[in-house]
């Protein structure tokens, strides 16, 4: 055992080709985002708005496996390598990556500390989260690169700390929440992209473009007018989109509005300061960072709302044993849908499911072992169905199932399908009690062709279907009984 130990291969440590590949994409976003901080600086100061941390901290903390230490050695070069490229020397260069990477650090190790809904930003109270960790962060690389304000900017070191500070948290409190909630596009999928935007703009109104309009306007007065106040012009026209629309575009709408008033700001376009200074500055990119606040809790309460709203909505329409459709939820989808297959001619099928001996079990077992076999009849069920079917409990063990756009055949042999998917599951009980599982179905069909009014009723279907489905109980059980003939005028 010893002679093979010392005959095995060393451990495999070489980066795997994603890892290379996570490592190059990091390295080139945090050199391309450093590149553009780095060029819109004031000649021999610190950038105003420096986006590249902020950038970072989205990557690794939307997909923690570029947390890794490639991927941090990436960064690491990106940093540099966009620093030695514009001139800087390299003491300097290697004191600012520091900085930066401190700050990345920060943030995404507290986050990863916090619940995945608060990197999604999916609760009003993860904005305030997120913002805390941003000021933890900024103060980090503060501390740090505010050193290097005195050695190679000629500034004390007190404001310099701050001018650091105030420019790391207006970035990545503007930068960040649009890459934390952005949607994953599609792009692996060929034409997933062009689909995504395509259902994203259908049905969009001049109406539903106001709140943005309202954007644009209030922040060219803001630009235009100056003054102390010109920050909060955009106040109601911010909140005015977080209650119009998803959070991720209130997101997106908050930091573009946020950049023109920095970048009009730093350059001097927009007079918001009776005496520029550096205490002027910091407070006015305090003030920033402050103002993305209220729209960003606004849409998450709204975000939260809606989504609380959704549950609300599947545990009315849904059966809380088995989770399937309850029978109004289904009676209501099933009419808007085979009125809809009737308008347009279009072939469909009505199965009516009945649980052979469940009265028998419900009696002899108990309840408990009754609802094990109701839910475990709908798992059954639930796994030969298709994406457009609909399945629902009407009550009891009695369920009942649409299937749009089947023939005859293939309704049929759906059908048996299901049987035979039922009555192979394992027996249900203890023991002697163990009993089989099987169903007797009902199927009702109309073929292509036959004549439909618009306002086609799905009771009268179900009536059909449990006349089918009494014939099948009473000719044995554990057998489709079908009605396939005309139906008539409804």
């Amino acid at each position: 055992m010893v002679d093979a130990a010392r005959q095995a291969p060393p451990p495999h440590v070489l980066p795997s080709p994603r890892q290379v590949r996570d490592a190059l994409v990091v390295g080139a976003v945090v050199l391309a985002a450093a590149l553009a901080g780095i060029l819109a600086r004031p000649l021999g100061l610190l950038s105003d708005l420096w986006p590249a941390n902020a950038v970072l901290m989205g990557l690794m903390l939307r997909a923690p496996r570029l947390a890794g230490v490639s991927c941090w050695s990436a960064a690491f070069c990106g940093f540099v390598a966009a620093d030695l490229l514009t001139g800087s020397a390299l003491a300097m260069t290697l004191w600012l990556t520091l900085a930066n990477l401190a700050g990345v650090a920060v943030t995404v190790g507290l986050f990863q500390l916090r619940p995945a809904a608060d990197r999604r930003l999916a609760r009003p109270s993860s904005v305030l989260v997120m913002f805390a960790i941003l000021v933890l962060s900024a103060a980090a690389a503060g501390t740090i690169g505010g050193v290097a304000g005195p050695v190679f900017f000629a500034q004390d070191l007190v404001p310099s700390i701050f001018n650091w500070f105030t420019a790391e948290l207006v970035a990545s409190s503007i930068i960040l929440p649009v890459l934390l909630t952005f949607p994953r596009l599609p792009v692996s999928r060929p034409g997933g992209l062009a689909r995504a935007l395509h259902g994203a703009l259908r049905g969009v109104t001049p109406g539903a473009l106001a709140p943005a309009v309202s954007v644009v306007l209030a922040t060219a007065c803001a630009t235009l007018l100056g003054g102390p106040g010109a920050i909060a012009f955009q106040v109601p026209a911010l909140l005015w989109c977080a209650v119009s629309y998803r959070l991720p575009v209130t997101v997106v709408l908050t930091m573009a509005a946020s950049l023109v008033l920095t970048m009009a700001g730093s350059l001097g376009t927009m007079n918001v300061f009776p005496v520029p200074d550096t205490s002027a500055m910091i407070s006015f990119r305090l003030g920033i960072a402050l103002l993305v606040l209220g729209p960003l809790m606004v849409g998450s309460i709204q975000a939260a709302r809606a989504e609380l709203l959704l549950e609300l909505r599947h545990a009315a329409d849904h059966d809380a044993l088995t989770g399937v459709l309850g029978r109004s939820a289904f009676l209501r989808q099933g009419q808007e849908t085979v009125a809809a297959l009737a308008r347009e001619q279009r072939p469909f099928a009505v199965l009516m499911f009945d649980l052979d001996g469940f009265k028998a079990v419900n009696d002899g077992q108990g309840h408990a072992a009754g609802d094990a076999l109701l839910r475990l009849f709908a798992r059954t069920v639930q796994r030969t169905l298709r994406r457009g079917d609909l399945i629902g409990r009407l009550g009891g063990d009695e369920f009942v199932a649409l299937l749009p756009d089947v023939d005859g055949d293939e309704a049929q042999a759906r059908a048996e399908q299901m049987r035979r998917a039922v009555a192979d599951a394992p027996p249900q009980g203890d023991g002697r009690d163990r009993a089989p599982v099987t169903a007797s179905i009902g199927l009702v069909h109309s073929d292509e062709g036959h004549a439909f009014r618009d306002d086609a009723r799905l009771r009268e279907l179900l009536l059909l279907a449990d006349k089918a489905l009494y014939r099948a109980k009473h000719a044995g059980r554990n057998r489709v009984a079908t009605v396939r003939r005309p139906l008539p005028a409804m």
